[in-house]
């Protein structure tokens, strides 16, 4: 697992926020749209993504929504046009976000 949270997770009462939250910033849920697009705790991620979104021609200043994110997110992954630079991006931060959080990355042997 990578993420604490699946894709447009949203609070509910039951849930017990430490094992749901963010290990980067610890103030949202743990999202692939929020660790890809939010999230500002990894200077490295913030890099990626500034690079990422100005290669698209999206602000990467722009502050967005959660509900935001994930429509951004979907949008990217079902564009022909975006697909192969949205692949890479996220492989790059799967990469760090991984290494940050000492996550295994599957068919590579761990030391």
């Amino acid at each position: 697992m990578t993420f604490r949270s699946s894709p447009g997770r949203r609070p509910k009462p039951e849930d017990v926020f430490d094992l749901k939250c963010c290990r980067g910033c610890r103030q949202q849920y743990e999202t692939p749209e929020h660790v890809l697009l939010q999230c500002l705790h990894v200077p490295e991620i913030v890099d990626l993504r500034h690079r990422f979104l100005s290669s698209v021609n999206i602000d990467p200043n722009l502050e967005r929504s959660e509900s935001h994110c994930f429509e951004l997110l979907k949008s990217l992954l079902f564009s022909w046009d975006w697909i192969a630079c949205t692949a890479s991006f996220v492989n790059d931060v799967l990469k760090v976000w991984k290494d940050g959080n000492n996550i295994e990355r599957e068919g590579e042997d761990s030391d």
